[in-house]
């Protein structure tokens, strides 16, 4: 998965458009560093704005929704994501890979909108390597979090407060429930 920054054409009054040349890609330049997808579901979720002006980017954990997915399950494209380096042999373990730090399924990443980067505040940010994965996760082990929302005035305008606002998360269950994450930093 790909997470891709346009510019509109607001100069010319054009908000319907495009700035032509102003695609950027701010994660997944490439099959190895974009967010790992193997399945036609639990993939990408939503993206807000922080109070902060950091984006969060909510991820899906890339794994089977028919079965309990621990890695190999027949309908995913866990063999094609190893053969295409979306996924190293230790993240063949299906819906675990939201607990791994270093993988960006099943997680929300907060990233410098201008260049994609993660944040010193980040709780697992690496000042070698602001790209990394871990350097990008803001919260993990979610399952399937198509929905998000920041509640407006909670956080600081300060994106090195650390501090994007009180986040509400929608997290697919499994048939029986679904679940509701609060973040709460304020």
């Amino acid at each position: 998965i790909r997470v891709t920054r346009y510019q509109v054409d607001v100069a010319n009054g054009n908000f319907n458009s495009i700035v032509p040349g102003s695609r950027f890609v701010l994660i997944g330049t490439n099959k190895k560093n974009g967010i790992p997808l193997l399945h036609e579901s639990h993939s990408g979720g939503q993206i807000v704005f922080g109070d902060d002006g950091t984006l969060l980017v909510s991820t899906g954990d890339g794994a089977s929704y028919n079965v309990v997915d621990v890695g190999s399950s027949g309908d995913t494209y866990w063999a094609q994501g190893l053969a295409d380096s979306i996924i190293r042999p230790k993240e063949n373990i299906g819906a675990m890979r939201s607990q791994l730090v270093d993988c960006m399924a099943g997680k929300v990443l907060r990233i410098d909108p201008t260049n994609g980067n993660g944040l010193p505040t980040n709780p697992f940010y690496d000042p070698a390597n602001p790209k990394a994965a871990k350097s990008l996760v803001w919260s993990l082990g979610l399952r399937n979090p198509f929905r998000m929302t920041i509640k407006k005035g909670t956080g600081s305008a300060d994106p090195t407060a650390g501090d994007p606002g009180s986040l509400y998360i929608g997290d697919v269950g499994w048939y029986t429930f679904e679940d509701l994450n609060v973040e709460l930093l304020s």
